[in-house]
């Protein structure tokens, strides 16, 4: 192994000037199995090596080696009538060699400890480079009128976290409110609370308007006209609302129209539909038709029978109506 305390004139190591004794040791080592394979009797000296650096500034110079002889060949006796003009070896002074090289394994070597502020950049410890800055978050755009970050649809507005539907400008019974363009007039042939849509003469919606709306104003219009008044404001119901409970309460009209102009089969197959939706207004005078549709003699029934099965549904679920106080002594 190599001495590194073993320095130059000047101080310098081997290393420093180009000699890496470590990895000739290195060399000598991994070679050592495949020079003993040819081993002959006679060879007892082991293979070594070494070497010495030039002082830098410094005159002369030397090195020194360690040889192992394994196997000789040829004559040194005839080697030694050789001269400067001949071109091949005289006769007996001349050996075939063989070198095999194998890969030797990269040593890894660990980087220096750098004084703060700088980096080993594999040859030296140079100024570390300034961090790159990272760029700053963007902006949020300028707020809208308002302060909304958003632009909300016709006919809503922003509301501190979100759009909000506009507030519906009241207007005459005969007009209705459209955002935008405030209140227009109602459209002939469309019920008040709905307007010519633009499309098959097709009434649509006007804007704001509930299915509590809606059902009231079927509600007036059945008692203005009895039999076909709710008709207008159901259909827009059923339309726009169509799992709305209101559902159940203009099936429930359709059906006492049924009965009014003597069709009882459509009768019972509306108001039995209707029974989808128990929290209907009428769901108590549903099962109450139902209960009084069963009893009549002429009724000609698409099934059996359930009255005792309405009646207890009707008692059950709706005790303090007044269709249950009806048939209370039956």
């Amino acid at each position: 192994m190599s001495d590194p305390q073993n320095l130059t004139p000047n101080g310098l190591s081997y290393k420093h000037v180009g000699v890496d004794i470590d990895a000739g040791n290195a060399l000598v080592e991994a070679i050592k199995p495949a020079v003993r394979s040819t081993r002959r009797s006679g060879a007892d000296a082991e293979i070594g090596a070494g070497a010495s650096a030039v002082a830098v500034g410094a005159a002369g110079g030397k090195s020194k080696a360690k040889r192992e002889t394994l196997n000789e060949a040829g004559d040194a006796g005839a080697c030694e009538k050789a001269s400067a003009g001949d071109t091949t070896p005289p006769f007996g002074c001349g050996a075939l060699l063989r070198i095999e090289v194998v890969p030797l394994g990269g040593a890894k070597t660990a980087a220096p400890t750098c004084a703060a502020g700088t980096v080993w950049d594999g040859h030296q410890c140079a100024r570390a480079a300034a961090p790159t800055p990272t760029p700053a978050l963007s902006a949020p755009p300028p707020a809208l009128p308002g302060g909304a970050p958003i632009v909300c649809l016709l006919g809503t507005h922003w509301a501190g976290s979100r759009c909000v539907p506009d507030p519906v400008q009241a207007c005459g019974d005969k007009q209705y409110y459209e955002p935008g363009k405030g209140c227009q007039p109602d459209y002939p042939g469309c019920p008040h609370g709905s307007h010519y849509g633009g499309t098959d003469q097709v009434c649509a919606l006007n804007y704001g308007q509930t299915p509590d709306d809606l059902y009231r104003r079927a509600e007036a219009a059945r008692r203005a006209l009895p039999i076909y008044g709710h008709r207008d404001y159901c259909r827009l119901l059923t339309a726009h609302f169509a799992n709305d409970r209101h559902v159940a309460d203009c099936m429930y009209f359709d059906a006492v129209e049924y009965l009014t102009r003597g069709n009882p089969l459509d009768a019972e197959g509306t108001l039995r539909r209707s029974l989808a939706w128990p929290d209907g207004d009428h769901a108590p005078e549903v099962l109450l038709s139902l209960i009084q549709l069963h009893e009549q003699p002429d009724f000609k029934r698409r099934g059996p029978s359930d009255v005792s099965d309405l009646v207890s549904r009707l008692r059950t679920r709706y005790p303090q109506s007044a269709a249950a106080k009806a048939i209370a002594g039956q």
